[in-house]
């Protein structure tokens, strides 16, 4: 590495060079967008198995069989005369031996832990099993799982399941993108700022000092097999080169994969790379690189050694040997004519030798990922005329009520030569505008180089950089200007376009969701009032057993409310507890709705809990009526004629009596349900 590959340093994409840390990034998606994504599910087309049997995530086999039978009382439609509770409590039924059917099975579980009910071999097992409940009719009894074997670990699960999901996701984008270019076209703007005192004076022009192309383009033959043409054309000062190569990229195991490439223009070359991991635990990784350009000289080699420097802590290090050019006796030393004529008169010898025109070079550094958005790497690489130290810092901004992202990302590098006493430093600015457009701004400052401005534009794997030199020489006040300008630029940008675009775009994004959702949000509602209709018989038999339990009687749910029980309080004045007592019509205030009847139908032997974790709209008999908003669940209930009111956020856990709720003076007007009201005269 010399001078003047500082600049190919300051242009080089860092979210390539770190591709998968970087599509973890991309991966977390806006909040607002991602939260509507992750409440669809539980709350309108899928239901959350934990929630639905009310158990928790860590729940033993027997506690689920258990949730499973309590729920069978209420739910099997023998337990119904009612045409009409009949048939909503065979719907709710089915739902319950869905879920049970899932979480009873280790192999299934697994996967709906690891993936949810969007799960693939989920899903047509539960399509193949049960019928849809708004559907009529059974489906068949077809248990057979795609992934996986029942006597396989959760850990060979994952692996196997998400080894053909990374196939599925590359089958995705090879499809999407299988061609791949870069056009390189640099500027010299010198001329035009700095014009020199010619005679005749030289005009001031923007001249393009060179001009490089590179296209690629794959075809996968299988899942493992990749055959491919690449193509490089490079121009400066009126002349030109270029090569053409084929390439094959074979993935020989989940561990193993190699490269090989042939340029099929003079000077004709061979390239073999090989990847493979030593030790997954410790991502230790080889990487064998063999280029053979001319018969008469042995190939160069490059071999580098990757490993997780401490378990289970993002810090890497590595370290990379260059051979350089080698002689192995006279294979090496000579024309092919001046080898054979050794060879023939026996002065062949064995011996390995470094030729000293070699740039044999030994490279080591570290790679430390210290969060989502922040990596370092340092390296320094040592050979006979080089001592080169390298630091490159690369972060996502901090911007303010920005979502990861979408903010900006901002890469740092400084690089000296200890030997040639030649240094530069660059910074880039990198953004992505949307879902396959990225933009790119920088500027380096480099000796023997000057200062040089980069402008970048990707789209679809095809790239636009525009190098533009402004200044021939390494000079720092001339870099500040060359940055100040584009840095500003770029502010100005985000402010004033960038940033209202990315929310216009989220607005409108969750406008269309939420608009899809209507229609499954009024689905999920009607289907929680059939289910609350079927628990209502329920419900009046535990009200008289609580009612005439001993010891002054049991567990009474006075009413239960859930939504934006915290909002509504607020517009009326009132302190939730444990600050106050909440007295709310859910009839009078927005997003809140009475749950009292599927509430009561959790009360068993005189107490109520429901496990943490999971949003409570995924309850029996419950829906969302705030989508996207904070809620709570507020609960009235009186229990050996002490009464008690307790609110709890969405994803709390809830169990009933405790000591510490707010106690409710008999005197003080007592919220009671309408349901309850109506079950306490049935039960009498």
């Amino acid at each position: 590495m010399n001078a003047s590959s500082f600049q190919d340093l300051a242009v080089e994409d860092v979210l390539d060079v770190h591709a998968d840390i970087m599509t973890e990034l991309d991966a977390a998606a806006e909040d607002q967008l991602r939260r509507l994504e992750h409440d669809l599910p539980p709350g309108t087309q899928h239901h959350d198995y934990y929630a639905v049997l009310n158990v928790a995530k860590t729940a033993s086999p027997d506690d689920i069989k258990d949730s499973f039978k309590a729920l069978c009382r209420t739910f099997h439609p023998d337990k119904h005369v009612d045409s009409h509770l009949k048939a909503a409590a065979q719907r709710q039924f089915i739902i319950v031996q869905r879920a049970y059917d899932v979480l009873s099975d280790p192999v299934k579980r697994t996967l709906y832990d690891l993936y949810g009910p969007e799960c693939p071999e989920l899903a047509a097992a539960s399509s193949s099993t049960y019928p849809n409940p708004s559907s009529s009719g059974s489906g068949s009894t077809d248990n057979s799982m795609q992934v996986g074997h029942v006597l396989k670990t959760p850990d060979e699960i994952r692996k196997e399941y998400e080894e053909r999901i990374r196939r599925e996701n590359m089958a995705k984008l090879e499809s999407l993108i299988r061609q791949r270019g870069d056009v390189t076209i640099a500027l010299d703007a010198t001329p035009a700022l700095f014009p020199q005192a010619f005679d005749p004076p030289a005009p001031r022009q923007v001249a393009v000092s060179s001009l490089q192309v590179k296209y690629s383009t794959d075809t996968p033959v299988n899942d493992t097999l990749v055959f491919g043409l690449s193509g490089r054309m490079v121009t400066q000062d009126s002349r030109g080169v270029g090569s053409v190569k084929a390439h094959v990229r074979k993935v020989f195991s989940r561990t193993t994969s190699g490269d090989i490439s042939i340029n099929l223009l003079s000077p004709h070359s061979v390239t073999a790379k090989m990847h493979h991991v030593l030790d997954e635990k410790t991502d230790t990784s080889i990487d064998t690189d063999l280029h053979w350009s001319r018969p008469t000289l042995p190939p160069t080699a490059t071999i580098q050694l990757t490993r997780r420097v401490i378990p289970n802590y993002p810090i890497y290090g590595f370290a990379r040997f260059y051979s350089g050019h080698y002689s192995i006796g006279n294979w090496g030393k000579g024309s092919l004519a001046t080898q054979i004529t050794r060879a023939a008169q026996g002065q062949a010898a064995r011996k390995l030798a470094i030729s000293k025109d070699s740039v044999t070079s030994l490279q080591a550094g570290f790679q430390w990922n210290h969060s989502a958005t922040t990596i370092s790497n340092v390296t320094i690489q040592s050979s006979l005329f080089e001592l080169v130290g390298v630091l490159r810092h690369v972060r996502k901004l901090p911007l303010p009520n920005t979502p990861l992202a979408a903010r900006p990302t901002l890469e740092l590098n400084l690089q000296g030569d200890a030997r040639t006493g030649a240094m530069g430093f660059s910074w880039k600015l990198a953004h992505k505008l949307g879902e396959h457009l990225r933009v790119g701004l920088g500027t380096a400052a480099t000796s023997g180089v000057g200062i040089v401005t980069t402008l970048e534009l990707g789209y679809l794997g095809q790239r636009l950089i525009l190098p533009i030199s402004l200044y021939p020489e390494l000079n720092l006040v001339a870099f500040a200007a060359a940055s100040a300008v584009p840095f500003l630029s770029a502010a100005a940008a985000w402010v004033a376009v960038l940033e209202p675009r990315r929310k216009r775009i989220l607005a409108a994004k969750l406008a269309a969701a939420k608009e899809r959702a209507r229609d499954l949000f009024a689905a999920r509602r009607a289907e929680s009032l059939a289910a609350a209709q079927a628990q209502y018989p329920t419900v009046v038999t535990k009200y008289a057993r609580e009612r005439d339990a001993s010891n002054g009687g049991g567990l009474i749910i006075l009413q239960a409310l859930y939504g934006k029980v915290r909002a509504a309080a607020a517009a009326s004045g009132q302190l939730p507890p444990p600050a106050g007592i909440l007295h709310l019509k859910p009839s009078e205030a927005e997003g809140v709705l009475d749950v009292s009847i599927p509430v009561f139908a959790l009360v068993t032997n005189s107490a109520l809990k429901i496990e943490a974790g999971v949003s409570k709209a995924g309850l029996i008999g419950f829906w969302d009526p705030a989508p996207w908003e904070d809620k709570q669940l507020l609960v009235t209930y009186v229990f050996r004629g002490v009464y008690r009111q307790v609110i709890v956020e969405d994803d709390a856990a809830l169990a009933l009596p405790l000591r510490n709720h707010v106690v409710i003076e008999r005197s003080a007007e007592v919220a009671v349900s309408d349901d309850v009201r109506r079950a306490s005269k049935e039960a009498s």
